[in-house]
């Protein structure tokens, strides 16, 4: 079965300071404890010169073992919890996220 990559961008509200943000992907990554397959977390804030990022402030990466991983990670508690969080911090809640999944060689 082929990996799974989970990358999440994300709008931040302008008046968050980055200790709160730290902590809540610190809290994304500790989800490494609860969820079997979660491979790896990477994380960080827009940095390209490119200036395509529409606003859109940081963002993070996740690798699954499978989609069965990635699948027990989108519906586990912690995962929900942390989520509710998380679009209270976001600019135009929902609105300042995109997510998008892809298997790995697929």
């Amino acid at each position: 079965m082929p990996k799974v990559k989970h990358c999440v961008f994300v709008r931040f509200k302008n008046d968050l300071p980055a200790a709160t943000i730290n902590g809540l992907l610190g809290a994304i990554a500790g989800m490494k404890k609860f969820i079997p397959g979660l491979l790896d977390f990477s994380a960080g804030a827009y940095s390209s010169p490119e200036a395509l990022n529409k606003g859109f402030t940081h963002g993070f990466a996740i690798t699954f073992a499978d989609e069965a991983s990635r699948n027990a990670y989108l519906t586990h508690p912690e995962h929900e919890k942390i989520k509710m969080e998380a679009l209270q911090m976001l600019e135009g809640g929902v609105d300042g996220v995109v997510a998008v999944d892809w298997a790995e060689g697929g």
